[in-house]
């Protein structure tokens, strides 16, 4: 069994990693690749590894690092700061295209209410995975346009776990678990205000333990532990642990243990990640995807149709009206960047049931498209930036 298991990893990591180095050169996402790869070996073409329970559980591991990482890379202040544009940005660009996807799906699909809201929510949803690397590949974090952007998908795939849960609990429970996540928002704001007001004292026990522990690897595991914790803690409330993982990273930062050892912790993750986490999980994701028939993607088309022309028109103008640092079509090229959020989503309802494998590979195949179509349009917008001149980087 665990022979099968071994080699079942080395097929998935050796076939998405070759992928992603082709499709690579043709600038398409390293993500696609790996989900790609998945749909290559898995249901829907070779049937070389099928979907089983020591899979899922590989997989959900996977999901825990990847997440506690983007955690780790992300900055409260970028969250917290840029808080009320954030809110327009969510609105307009996942909200509003979430629920127009939502009312033509259920008008002409047979899915029901429940699995058109799960395939929309999917599909609209911005993955911070794909949209950070980009924020960082084009240097877009240094000016405050590219942190509004990150602002903004944090706050809307948190807003989409909390839309997530409420298919599976009743109102009062969704009320419940949103009060608790308000809560715990605020909670980590006071909690970073303390951490931040204390930075030089803790840094400086850092550097004074440093000679008599290897401070790297206690951190690394301090990092962990509190991630399995506040996991632990949203499972038991009924939250996903996404979460809670996502959550406790947030508070691991250059002012928190220095940057020296944030940097470290950053790309000790960010390796573990890049070379097994990352292919490993959205491979498996690609494994249960099966070709819809023609008849019923047809169907889907003008949902999915809506869902980009509706998101990349608002967040267009949404840009042209509250930044300045970076051009719209930068804006909604990134903005545009689909792929572990909406896999993740989807991956838990068709786990949980909520969705069917017909609808949970419609999904995939659409987080796929949209990548394909809206996220190449950078390399186009990038040197619209490099035109705007550097004066107008310090403003929003």
């Amino acid at each position: 069994m665990v022979t099968d298991i071994l080699t079942q990893i080395l097929i998935l990591l050796s076939v998405s990693m070759l992928l992603g180095v082709v499709l690579d050169k043709f600038k398409i996402p390293e993500v696609v690749a790996y989900i790609v790869s998945g749909v290559i070996v898995g249901a829907g073409v070779l049937r070389i590894i099928l979907p089983s329970p020591t899979i899922s559980h590989i997989e959900s591991i996977s999901l825990f690092f990847i997440i506690l990482s983007i955690g780790v890379e992300a900055n409260t202040e970028y969250i917290y700061g840029n808080l009320r544009r954030s809110i327009i940005f969510t609105i307009s660009g996942f909200v509003i295209p979430m629920i127009l996807g939502l009312i033509i799906l259920n008008m002409i699909t047979p899915f029901g209410v429940i699995s058109s809201f799960v395939v929309s929510l999917s599909v609209s949803v911005p993955s911070i995975s794909i949209i950070s690397v980009l924020l960082m590949r084009y240097n877009l974090l240094k000016v405050n346009g590219g942190r509004l952007i990150l602002s903004a998908v944090v706050l809307t795939d948190i807003l989409a776990f909390i839309m997530l849960s409420a298919t599976t609990e009743n109102m009062y429970r969704v009320i419940e678990s949103l009060g608790f996540v308000v809560l715990f928002f605020f909670a980590i704001a006071v909690f970073d205000i303390l951490i931040r007001r204390r930075a030089i004292g803790i840094i400086k026990w850092i550097e004074e333990k440093e000679e008599s522990t290897n401070m790297e690897y206690l951190l690394f595991s301090i990092v962990i532990i509190a991630g399995l914790l506040v996991s632990i803690i949203f499972e038991a409330i009924g939250i996903t642990y996404v979460l809670g993982s996502f959550f406790a990273g947030i508070l691991i930062h250059e002012a928190s243990v220095g940057e020296k050892y944030h940097r470290m912790l950053v790309n000790t993750l960010k390796r573990i990640n890049d070379s097994f986490f990352i292919p490993l999980f959205f491979s498996i994701a690609g494994l249960s995807v099966v070709f819809p028939h023609l008849d019923l993607f047809i169907i889907f088309l003008p949902a999915l149709i809506v869902i980009i022309a509706s998101g990349t028109a608002l967040n267009y103008l949404m840009s042209k009206r509250f930044i300045k640092s970076i051009t719209p079509l930068t804006t909604m090229s990134v903005l545009g960047g689909r792929g572990a959020v909406g896999v993740i989503i989807a991956a838990i309802a068709y786990d949980t049931g909520i969705i069917t494998s017909t609808e949970y590979s419609l999904a995939i195949l659409g987080t796929v498209l949209i990548s394909l179509i809206i996220t190449p349009l950078i390399s186009l917008a990038v040197s619209g930036n490099k035109n705007a001149g550097t004066s107008s980087q310090s403003g929003t």
